[in-house]
């Protein structure tokens, strides 16, 4: 990872356009103009051209964009892995096989708790029922699919049931935290603090150990893996091995054509429709700094673990005002 800063992976919001208005959404409120299918193939070119292998489709709702199973066409043809990620509303028979046919790898769809919980988050009554059934749905057409939460205070009680949820539909699971930006600014109180964190991550490492033959248990995020896959400190050669991959080797761009070192560490490095990604990946200042993790500060900085994990960005964002302050949501005493 550090000995090139390769990208790997690319999260695409293709749509700012959204049926549901989420408690937890990341997602600024004002809608854009969306790029057009033109525009979306050049961007996919240029992700080609960097060596990106993942793209992970996002929105808003992707399956409100018409051309969404021509931009996944288009991507795989470029040898992407892809994954959407969707609300489930509108899967049903014909768009399960149109993902098939069109190459996706798999589906990712979010569903944040058990019943009233999940309806509650999303604002949506019956939501999760269509969750259940578009889990359903893709199943039966061959297409891999994810149950995926945003985990918080508000359904860290209910991680069990919604990972013994994906199993009995034959689903994967895919999960993440709360982190307070957009509009789950509103939900500050309710991200998990360190010690509900540490839970967190032992529970889903423990599940990856205890399930790996039957299920693929996946964060998607997880700067402190180092935490539970090494017993003793490496030798820190002053390079990164791995972590925050925010700038690293990830790149997101907004529904408008915004590129940002993630989708949740919402700051500006230009947009496709003025700048190439390259110059942006190589030439970015604010990219440079969080390739350089002395940057860091407070117990960040002076953790042995800095070149493994470096902390979640976004979250020092969110809440310090400060992308290089420490991870106030990290149990590790450094």
């Amino acid at each position: 990872m550090a000995n090139r800063h390769g990208l790997h992976s690319a999260v695409w919001n293709v749509t700012s356009k959204c049926n549901f208005t989420c408690k937890h959404c990341y997602v600024p409120s004002p809608a854009h103009r969306d790029l057009s299918f033109e525009e979306a193939k050049g961007l996919l070119n240029q992700l080609a051209e960097l060596g990106a292998e993942e793209l992970h489709l996002s929105g808003g709702e992707p399956l409100m964009r018409d051309d969404l199973f021509g931009i996944i066409r288009e991507a795989t043809e470029l040898g992407f892995h892809v994954d959407t990620i969707t609300n489930g509303w509108y899967v049903n028979k014909e768009n399960a096989r149109k993902f098939k046919e069109s190459g996706a790898d798999h589906v990712s769809v979010s569903t944040d708790g058990i019943g009233k919980t999940h309806d509650d988050f999303r604002n949506k009554p019956k939501s999760f029922e269509r969750c259940v059934e578009a889990v359903k749905i893709l199943r039966s057409e061959g297409v891999e699919a994810y149950v995926s939460p945003t985990v918080s205070k508000l359904n860290l009680g209910e991680l069990p049931a919604l990972l013994s949820l994906a199993e009995s539909l034959d689903a994967n699971f895919s999960t993440k935290v709360l982190v307070p930006i957009g509009e789950a600014r509103i939900l500050d109180k309710y991200c998990l603090n360190p010690e509900e964190q540490r839970k967190f991550y032992e529970f889903i490492f423990a599940k990856k150990t205890e399930l790996k033959n039957k299920i693929d248990i996946a964060t998607t995020c997880s700067p402190y893996s180092i935490l539970f896959t090494k017993k003793r400190i490496p030798k820190d050669d002053g390079r990164i091995h791995g972590g925050c991959t925010g700038g690293i080797d990830l790149l997101c761009i907004a529904a408008d054509g915004r590129i940002m070192p993630c989708s949740r560490l919402q700051i500006p490095l230009g947009n496709v429709r003025g700048d190439k990604l390259i110059d942006a990946w190589y030439s970015s200042e604010i990219l440079a700094t969080l390739r350089d993790r002395d940057n860091l500060k407070g117990k960040c900085g002076r953790c042995a673990y800095k070149n493994w994990c470096g902390g979640c960005r976004a979250m020092a964002l969110a809440k310090r005002g400060d992308y290089l302050a420490e991870d106030p949501t990290c149990w590790f005493n450094a």
